[in-house]
């Protein structure tokens, strides 16, 4: 059973995909915007502020496919609240011990479970909607991702200026419980358990192997590492840049930055929209030139308004790739490896995202500047536009991919 066209299920299923969407935004958000507090509390440098930023994008990468599996194995339904757990207990251990050590395992425990997030949403939507109504199911799940960066930084701000960074986060492990709560309320009953058709699928090694040869679908996770080194990493690092620069305290950092999840989210959704209408490939790519464009104007603006209107218009422009891309799945994989494949994507990713992160903040510190650091996010879309231009779609079904070929 696969709960397709369920017309009662499908606005609670996509709204609480999306939900889990947000909370997994609002987990990656949280110490961007609580580390110019945390930094100087801590006395950390910027490499070790990297590291604990790249501690998320590894814990996310590395385990979207186990995640996949488990998903698999277990239920979709199933995972994806084990995961929302797993995200709203870690955020608690930076409240209980403030240390550089348990930063980074807080943030390692919210990437394992944020990484169960996205594949698991996009196995659920492609079980329940096919064509244009997964299009637009698919761009309301990843508006998500803006909403949830908005309520983290709308509500970042006043609990920083009132009481610190350990009530940020406290709030959002109260977060997560409300969305764990929704999740277990929207879920349809026929999606909440194993896939019966997905049949034993093989373990991570041989899955990893017949993923890897998908050439489409390694295509497709440049296209993602690319967009998404742009949409984690430049909100990430701008609360630094803005309170080193010009000054400005974090709080007032998060307020400014909170119109981006809004523009992520309207981003989102009206990627989907134009996809239906001009073509996914137009949308991928022109959302990866802009991002590219845009990113490397940030160290040549000379005032943190110029720079935040820099970033909105990244947050609107470079979220308008992730609903086209990820609606060519049906096209790349049977609809039962839905999840393994978009976990393998994902991963592809997330790898990417992490080691730019790492890269930016050992180029900071190496040479006592932003501009280089800015200037070298501004350059990895060129990958993906590469990889978008060369992507080839065929119609009909997907292929097989019960050979360890692939």
């Amino acid at each position: 059973m696969t709960g397709r066209d369920d017309g009662d299920g499908l606005g609670r299923l996509t709204f609480a995909a999306g939900a889990c969407f947000a909370l997994s935004a609002a987990m990656l958000t949280t110490f961007g915007i609580v580390s110019p507090d945390v930094v100087s509390e801590l006395q950390l440098s910027y490499t070790q502020t990297g590291v604990i930023a790249a501690a998320y994008l590894f814990g996310y990468g590395i385990f979207q496919l186990p995640a996949s599996l488990l998903g698999v194995r277990l239920g979709s339904g199933r995972v994806l609240i084990g995961a929302t757990v797993l995200m709203s207990v870690s955020s608690l251990v930076p409240f209980f011990v403030a240390s550089y050590p348990s930063w980074v395992v807080s943030r390692l425990l919210m990437g394992i479970g944020g990484a169960a997030v996205l594949p698991l949403s996009i196995h659920l939507l492609t079980r329940a909607m096919s064509g244009p109504r997964l299009v637009r199911g698919l761009a309301v799940c990843v508006s998500g991702w803006g909403i949830g960066m908005s309520v983290a930084m709308v509500g970042a701000a006043p609990l920083l200026h009132a009481v610190g960074w350990r009530q940020v986060m406290l709030m959002a492990a109260v977060l997560g419980i409300a969305v764990i709560a929704g999740l277990r309320w929207a879920l349809p009953a026929g999606l909440s358990g194993r896939d019966a058709d997905a049949g034993d699928p093989p373990n991570l090694a041989v899955l990893a192997r017949r993923l890897s040869g998908n050439r489409a679908l390694n295509l497709m996770g440049l296209v993602n590492a690319a967009g998404t080194t742009i949409m984690v990493c430049i909100p990430a690092w701008l609360p630094l840049y803005l309170t080193g620069t010009f000054g400005i305290s974090a709080a007032e950092t998060s307020a400014s930055l909170s119109p981006i999840g809004l523009a992520i989210a309207v981003g989102a959704w009206a990627g989907g929209a134009l996809s239906i209408r001009v073509g996914w490939r137009l949308v991928v790519a022109s959302s990866l030139v802009a991002s590219c464009l845009l990113a490397a104007l940030i160290p040549l603006q000379s005032s943190a308004t110029l720079v935040v209107g820099i970033a909105i218009l990244i947050g609107l422009v470079g979220m308008l790739f992730p609903a086209p891309i990820q609606s060519l799945f049906p096209s790349v994989v049977p609809e039962e490896w839905t999840a393994l494949a978009a976990g393998y994507y994902n991963t592809i990713g997330f790898i990417g995202a992490f080691s730019a992160s790492l890269v930016f903040g050992y180029l900071v510190d190496w040479l006592n500047s932003f501009t280089v650091g800015w200037l070298w996010l501004a350059s990895i879309p060129v990958v993906g536009i590469v990889a978008a231009l060369s992507l080839q779609i065929r119609g009909g079904p997907a292929p097989a991919m019960n050979s360890d070929k692939g």
